[in-house]
């Protein structure tokens, strides 16, 4: 590497942090995890995790070096001021990571969390602040020798860049151009961070459910920016939230209420559906909306498997998400509590992740994961990995036998078989979520379809039923065969007579709304109108089509309840079997650019309020009222109904951000 200065220059720098990086991550463990009882090989992963964070950051750093180091006054190898330019350049970047490195260190010993974005918090009194940094730490000390190891840093690079090669002893074009595409090869692959289809993500230092071994894998720099976006979403009204606390105890059935702390502490009520202890499949299907399906009365009976496991079962008709998007339907649902994120959903955010998963209460069932992608999409492997213990995982590069269809991973028919395969040979109760994500752009069909046959729909005539177009309607219509050919699999096996089939939808979805549910058009609550089904061949319970009020939030409790499992619930959700829960409200929050919008469902009502202007209105929800007719003389229901809203909102913020865990 003597003949390419330039490139000498950014392998010594990235090496150097690399080296830090890992000197650090050492003493990191030194300092706190001597006494951990994590296995060998978790503290493995965790090293190797950090390693790839390290080189990542590295590499970030020196690469706006190779972007401009071409215009001749910046470069090394024919500017003298350069060289000194870029040797001050280096030794003041590596003095700030090594800043940050120290930073987290104080912040892990003071408040037991690698330095993050709310860090900022303590600028807003920086005085006592720093006050408090200097009484505690050797800050003059620390000072020094930073300066030292920065001096040196600078006088090392100075003299590796006069080392200067002549042109006669200079390797020829071939040579150089394959030294270059190697190096930047070497820099993608660093960046990227995995061979997989989604790059290395700050969720896959949330492997396991161990708190210091995610500690131990993060890169406090990286961790720093990657919170930092998301750090304005966690301011909680909380005196709003303890006005409204007494209200939204008593919904929830709060067994000790206490606005102060703020308690959510409750026990699901066992209502079993069957006197066996049944497996549970969750298939969650992808923007799969109600006023989409031949059961909800869309004329063009695009899902007739879907409306036989309906009809058969006791089908929820008026459940509602409290989100639009898959990430928003995935966390909603497993957490119970409705993502109000602004910027990023919540599984995108490293503060929002430690949550409290009702699943963990079923410590007799094994747990899996299906999903046709991997599971750094939308970084939802850390909620699912550091939350669910025990969680076997299924995910892209599981699936040796099943080709990838398209962007999302594996066919849902391929997803379907897949997931048979490993179910069927569990010794154990299990409960089995099923990920579909094939409705969806580009809309792929694989080859391997069994005998799915496209229809010759045209585009016209399915937009007026709500589907995107030729191409959406038979992407939906290939979803629920493949729904069709799981059930004649499950059918043969031996699971499948104690096992509760549980249908539901991340979301609805946008279009025409035919049919009955078209009055529902006007408030876009189509986005939100979705199926939950409860399906089992021997349900004590008659199928029923049940009109009360659902949300997501109460699939886990709902299921754990027909499971007639008493378990432990801090979440906003609740039994929709349970015979004492008689009131009902669907909580829907929308994003608005820099704002938001909450609304609220009853039986007969829908409550909205601009979460900017505080301008509150309510609306009648009648199918025989397409216009929506502004409710004005009922000032009482106003009332509830915007405390209820604004309850839920603020302590599905509190709950995100750490509370009632």
């Amino acid at each position: 590497m003597g003949h390419f200065p330039k490139l000498r220059l950014g392998l010594t720098v990235v090496a150097l942090l690399v080296l830090i990086g890992s000197a650090f991550r050492y003493g990191f463990f030194f300092m706190n995890g001597l006494d951990s009882e994590l296995a060998t090989s978790t503290l493995m992963q965790s090293f190797y995790t950090g390693l790839k964070f390290d080189l990542r950051l590295a590499i970030m750093l020196v690469v706006p070096f190779y972007a401009v180091v071409w215009i001749r006054l910046l470069d090394p190898a024919r500017s003298p001021p350069a060289r000194t330019f870029w040797a001050a350049h280096f030794a003041i970047i590596t003095s700030i990571v090594i800043l940050i490195f120290l930073a987290d260190l104080g912040h892990y010993d003071y408040l037991q969390a690698r330095l993050n974005a709310s860090a900022f918090r303590f600028m807003e009194n920086p005085l006592i602040s720093l006050r408090m940094v200097w009484e505690t730490y050797s800050v003059l000390p620390v000072l020094l020798m930073l300066s030292i190891f920065a001096s040196a840093v600078f006088f090392a690079l100075r003299w590796l860049l006069s080392f200067r090669t002549p042109i006669s002893k200079r390797p020829g074009r071939p040579v150089r151009i394959a030294v270059v595409s190697c190096i930047t090869l070497f820099f993608i692959t660093g960046i990227y961070g995995k061979f997989s289809y989604y790059p290395l993500r700050w969720s896959d230092a949330y492997a396991t459910t161990a708190i210091f071994s995610t500690d131990l894998a993060l890169n406090p720099a990286l961790n720093l920016i990657d919170t930092f976006a998301t750090v304005e979403n966690e301011n909680v009204n909380m005196q709003r939230l303890r006005n409204n606390y007494d209200n939204l105890a008593g919904y929830l059935g709060v067994e000790n209420p206490d606005p102060e702390s703020l308690n959510f502490l409750r026990y699901i009520t066992p209502t079993p559906v069957t006197s066996a202890t049944p497996n549970v499949i969750v298939i969650m299907m992808e923007s799969f909306a109600a006023h989409l399906t031949g059961f909800h009365g869309n004329p063009l009976k695009a899902s007739p498997n879907f409306d036989y496991l309906a009809e058969n079962g006791l089908a929820f008709t008026r459940f509602y998400t409290p989100g639009f998007g898959t990430a928003f339907g995935v966390y909603t649902m497993l957490t119970g509590i409705p993502d109000v994120s602004l910027n990023r959903t919540a599984s995108r955010n490293p503060s929002a992740i430690k949550q409290h998963i009702i699943l963990n209460d079923l410590q007799d069932y094994e747990k899996y994961y299906f999903l046709g992608g991997s599971a750094n999409w939308a970084n939802i492997r850390a909620l699912l990995t550091h939350n669910i213990r025990d969680l076997n995982l299924y995910e892209e590069g599981d699936y040796p036998n099943s080709p990838r269809a398209d962007v999302w991973g594996i066919s849902d028919l391929h997803l379907f078989a897949e997931a048979n395969r490993v179910i069927r040979d569990s010794d154990r109760p299990f409960f089995a979520m099923i990920h579909l994500s094939g409705n969806h752009r580009p809309y792929t069909i694989p080859e391997d379809s069994r005998d799915f046959q496209l229809s010759g729909i045209d585009d016209d005539k399915a937009l007026a039923n709500g589907f995107d177009k030729a191409d959406g309607f038979n992407s939906f219509r290939f979803m629920d065969h493949s729904l069709g050919f799981f059930m004649k699999l499950a059918r043969q096996e031996g699971y499948f007579k104690n096992t509760i089939f549980v249908l539901t939808s991340d979301n609805g979805e946008v279009g025409k709304v035919p049919g009955p549910l078209h009055f529902e058009e006007a408030q876009r609550l189509s986005y939100h109108h979705a199926p939950f089904v409860i399906f089992g061949e021997n349900l004590d319970q008659k199928p029923q089509r049940i009109t009360r009020i659902a949300t997501q939030m109460d699939v886990l409790p709902t299921i754990v309840g027909a499971i007639g499992r008493p378990v432990r619930n801090v979440t906003l959700g609740r039994n929709l079997l349970d015979p004492d829960n008689r009131n009902s409200y669907a909580f829907i929050h929308r994003r608005l650019g820099s704002k938001s919008e909450i609304l609220l469902l009853d039986d007969g009502h829908l409550f909205v309020s601009d979460m900017g202007t505080g301008s509150p209105s309510l609306h009648s929800y009648q199918a025989s009222d397409p216009e929506w007719t502004i409710v004005a003389g009922d000032s009482t229901r106003k009332k509830l109904m915007a405390d209820y809203a604004e309850g839920i909102y603020d302590a599905s913020k509190y709950m995100m951000f750490g509370g009632s865990r």
